[in-house]
């Protein structure tokens, strides 16, 4: 057990015997002091500066338990001192003090209120909760001590006479006689053993052997200890916060326990409890946290747990990397992007066939790229030069890009390339629906933008552009280009009017980028296109170049 011990030292009593009697018998018993602190003058609660308050800044870091000597109005500044830190609020800390003086029995709750004080202020009622006062007991057979004496103070060889004996009166006793007939009675004792043991009852030593390490019965009515220098030690009774009887919302100090010493032959006496003590949190405080006042004895716990944790987190982290990639890998290997040439509808769209029929539901004038817009408002469907397959997968309408090319070797770098495409979404985008790699079919399949390209509509005659829609179309190109430079494709490298389309809603979406792995080998013959080796090699200067500048950016940093 760790306390911290907090004495008086001012010159009215000598606290200072007392003190270092309480700190050789906390250490006989294995209490550790772990703060000590002391105050000079007597300070009354409420008149002058609280010496407390620095005395628990101090040490309530250090200690839970206070053991304190002083005069019983001082313990009123300790305690109120803790209950405003809010130190007694959780019942952590608990407070024993030691009171030289005879406990008061007729007045309980002096204790709470102070010795210049005549009421008990509401924080001392509840900061006394945390309270164990440490008194002499009041004398318990006085009284009929000072009966006998009066009586033989009567007799001879005395023959004092008592004048008020017949009124019933008896002349008072004071406490030194009770302490005299103490001594006479230890003493003759003492000679009696000697006596009986045929030892020298001259050799003061051997008196000294019979008197020291026993207990006797006081005139004062309690059972008394005399230790090894022959020193009496006081009864004592344990006293606490209790409600006062028949006064509701009254407390003052009872007693709750008693010292007892005719069955104890050791210095330190039995605590005997005589009622209960209500703890603040239902239950004694402990005189340590549990960790210890500065956490020492975590140090290994909190060490073992921040490596269990810290190699939890490293497994769990590297199970999470793990899944993710597995599931990349199976999400690679799925092919989700790849689609089956022949589940596509593909025909001529004219009025007679099924295809043709949904052609006229979902637009009833087709326009692609490279299809000059016709200017007769009277024509409500009409077929000419269409250069972009046109066709239907899972009810869709979709657009159908070839590719000249023998073969596809699907690489992983591919892999990833395809399934970016599927997963890259934006409004002002074409969206990449799949891929077709089964030769001769090789192909690539997007949304179909109803209205054409942006050329197909500047060409039209018939469509007139205002101001506010020539923003709006600049304003999809740009935030569409935004959002492809800031993705992992970083650029377009073809952008014309014929890779912006434009959807039934009048929403621009850039087409024909990325796909640079998917579309190395391929050879357009359109003279409008490039050839498609050529852009790819473009596409890996282009790559090269970023890298590079990402490179020397980094350097410059």
């Amino acid at each position: 057990m760790k306390v911290a011990f907090l004495y008086s030292t001012t010159q009215d009593r000598n606290f200072r015997e007392v003190s270092r009697t309480i700190i050789k018998t906390l250490e006989s018993v294995g209490i550790e002091v772990r703060y000590l602190g002391t105050w000079p003058e007597t300070y009354h609660y409420g008149y002058g500066e609280n010496p407390f308050d620095e005395l628990v800044e101090n040490s309530y870091l250090n200690a839970r338990i206070y053991v304190v000597l002083g005069y019983y109005f001082e313990h009123l500044g300790l305690m109120v001192s803790m209950e405003k830190r809010g130190l007694l609020d959780k019942g952590d800390y608990y407070v024993v003090g030691v009171d030289i003086e005879q406990y008061e029995i007729q007045n309980p709750r002096r204790y709470l209120k102070g010795l210049l004080r005549d009421e008990i202020e509401d924080v001392a009622k509840k900061a006394f909760q945390s309270y164990l006062g440490v008194v002499g007991s009041p004398p318990v057979g006085f009284e009929d001590f000072t009966v006998k004496v009066n009586k033989y103070m009567q007799l001879p060889p005395f023959n004092f006479p008592n004048p008020v004996s017949r009124l019933g009166g008896m002349k008072r006793v004071p406490a030194e006689g009770a302490y005299l007939y103490d001594a006479v009675y230890v003493y003759a004792r003492a000679l009696n053993e000697c006596i009986l043991h045929e030892e020298d009852p001259f050799k003061g030593r051997v008196i000294f052997k019979y008197i020291t390490g026993r207990t006797y019965f006081s005139a004062m009515g309690y059972m008394v200890y005399m230790d090894e220098n022959g020193d009496a030690e006081g009864n004592y009774t344990l006293i606490a916060r209790k409600s006062v009887p028949g006064v509701n919302g009254e407390y003052g100090l009872y007693p709750v326990g008693v010292f007892q010493l005719h069955e104890n032959r050791s210095a330190v006496p039995v605590l005997q409890f005589i009622s209960s003590i209500d703890w603040v949190a239902g239950f004694p405080p402990s005189a340590e946290p549990n960790c210890g006042f500065h956490g020492e004895k975590c140090v290994m716990w909190k060490l073992a747990v921040g490596v269990t944790g810290g190699l939890v987190l490293v497994l769990l982290v590297g199970i999470l990397v793990a899944y993710k990639n597995w599931a990349y890998e199976q999400e690679l290997d799925s092919l989700i992007w790849k689609i089956d040439y022949k589940d596509i509808q593909i025909n001529e769209c004219t009025p007679t066939t099924s295809i043709g029929r949904i052609c006229r539901n979902l637009h009833p004038l087709i326009r692609t790229s490279q299809v000059s817009l016709s200017s007769n408002a009277e024509a409500d469907f009409r077929y000419t030069n269409i250069y972009t397959t046109v066709g239907i997968y899972k009810g869709r309408m979709l657009a159908i890009k070839r590719l000249r090319k023998k073969s596809v070797d699907i690489t992983r770098k591919m892999k990833k390339e395809l399934k970016f495409m599927r997963d890259l979404r934006h409004d002002n985008l074409n969206p990449f629906i799949g891929a077709c790699v089964d030769p001769p079919n090789i192909c690539i399949v997007t949304e179909y933008c109803a209205k054409g390209s942006l050329k197909d509509v500047l060409e039209n005659e018939d469509v007139k552009l205002d101001n506010m829609f020539n923003a709006s179309i600049i304003g999809d190109i740009v935030r569409g280009m935004i959002y492809l430079h800031d993705s992992q494709l970083r650029s377009h490298g073809n952008l014309k009017s014929t890779n912006c389309l434009v959807d039934s809603r009048w929403v621009v979406k850039i087409a024909d980028f990325g796909l640079h792995e998917f579309k190395c080998g391929a050879d357009s013959g359109d003279d409008d296109s490039t050839d498609f080796e050529k852009q790819c090699a473009r596409e890996n200067f282009r790559h090269v170049s970023r890298h590079l500048t990402s490179l020397n950016q980094r350097t410059e940093k």
